[in-house]
């Protein structure tokens, strides 16, 4: 019987139990490096880009914006290169949006992924807001300031006689439609930032 199990000595006197080793983080063993070339076949990031092997497309445009910080993730576009032998005109295979690289393309270490650039992007909110205040930046002015733009500006008689019942409601259902269109886009824009 030892010492320690018959309570005889101090801990310090015991024999200490030799200590399992650290787990090794290996950075090699769960990344994966790509090459990613242009559609011309340049490499862009010499040496390759490393992700993880868990990596989703998500993860590889945000990698490929730190290298290459004029690619914002919506600017980029990568597709797996056209197998070899394929008809000409074969596109090759879009990464889509949040699907793993390994598991979803069978990607591995040294697999070729294929960079576009597309060009400046602007966000949605801004085109929808553009297509409906522009109507409304229009037609307004030519309501309100009728006298101004069709009497003294373009010297037509009857600018100052007022105006009928349907106009006012052409105006006014006018506005109401694109207000309306402008502040669902402000709702869903709001959302979107949360």
């Amino acid at each position: 019987m030892s010492n320690l199990a018959a309570g005889v000595g101090s801990p310090s006197q015991q024999c200490p139990r030799p200590l399992s080793p650290a787990p090794r983080l290996d950075s090699t063993r769960d990344t994966m490096k790509l090459k990613i070339v242009s559609r011309s076949g340049k490499d862009l990031v010499p040496g390759g880009l490393e992700v993880k092997d868990s990596a989703t497309t998500d993860d590889l445009k945000a990698a490929f914006h730190k290298s290459k910080r004029k690619y914002y993730p919506t600017r980029q576009r990568f597709t797996l290169p056209v197998p070899p032998g394929a008809p000409p005109k074969t596109r090759g295979t879009p990464l889509t949006q949040g699907k793993s690289l390994s598991k979803d393309y069978g990607l591995a270490d040294g697999s070729i992924v294929v960079f576009k650039d597309l060009g400046p992007q602007v966000p949605y909110a801004v085109v929808f807001l553009a297509e409906y205040a522009g109507p409304m930046l229009c037609y307004l002015p030519f309501f309100v300031m009728r006298k101004e733009i069709y009497g003294d500006f373009l010297g037509m008689k009857g600018a100052d006689k007022p105006m009928h019942v349907a106009q006012q409601l052409a105006c006014a259902f006018h506005t109401a439609h694109y207000l309306k269109r402008i502040l669902e886009i402000g709702r869903a824009s709001c959302r979107e930032r949360v």
